[in-house]
């Protein structure tokens, strides 16, 4: 790489959050490893069907963190709040893929266990137990292999 072109990328990475210092020298080392990580990470995916399925695109993606939150929140998540919290995608989208999620077996229906909600129809939709503990052993290999990388470029 020719030097200005070397010189001018370092002076523009933004060090301050990194638990390490990078040098002109090695950047291109942690750069090489933070692309490995995505690599490994994208398909880390792939050892799920769920995951896979998941994150197959941007609208799966979505819907996914948009019920796994609502979960994890212990909230009462259904298509139509689904849909007005994802205003880029129309409700019919949105539908498509639960119902798809739902006859796969990634995503469950669950009655409301609360008074809110009087209507029998409405269903809270949940991500399968399968799916919650694939997407927590994704997420800790992801900390474990940033965690490797951290302690690579301590060391230099």
């Amino acid at each position: 790489m020719n030097n200005s072109r070397v010189k001018n990328i370092y002076k523009n990475i933004n060090q301050k959050d990194l638990p390490f210092k990078l040098s002109e020298n090695n950047f291109h080392i942690f750069g090489n490893n933070m692309s490995n990580f995505i690599i490994n990470l994208l398909k880390q995916q792939n050892s799920s069907a769920n995951l896979k399925w998941c994150f197959s695109n941007i609208k799966k993606t979505k819907v996914f963190l948009t019920i796994f939150h609502a979960n994890e929140a212990n909230q009462i998540i259904y298509k139509e709040e689904i849909a007005k919290k994802l205003r880029e995608y129309s409700y019919k989208t949105i539908s498509k893929i639960i119902d798809d999620g739902v006859s796969l077996g990634i995503y469950i229906n669950l009655k409301p266990n609360n008074d809110i909600i009087q209507d029998g129809k409405v269903k809270s939709i949940r991500p399968s137990e399968e799916l919650l503990s694939d997407f927590y052993n994704w997420s800790i290999g992801a900390i474990n292999s940033v965690v490797s990388i951290i302690k690579k470029h301590q060391k230099h």
